[in-house]
């Protein structure tokens, strides 16, 4: 897999891979949804403190 511009393996083209090797791709919608973003070490360390102070 490539990696984006910013030198980052993405998680949509993983996804976008699979479908056009011929894999199957699941999903769900979510009620309530929230995107966190955990490319770093500041940013995982608020998304672990948000999922724990919203449960």
């Amino acid at each position: 897999m490539e990696r984006s511009e910013d030198k980052e393996l993405e998680l949509t083209n993983g996804i976008k891979e699979i479908i056009k090797e011929g894999g199957e791709v699941l999903g769900i919608q979510l009620e309530k949804e929230r995107w966190l973003n955990v490319g770093d070490p500041e940013s995982y360390y608020r998304a672990l403190q948000y999922s724990y102070t919203s449960l």
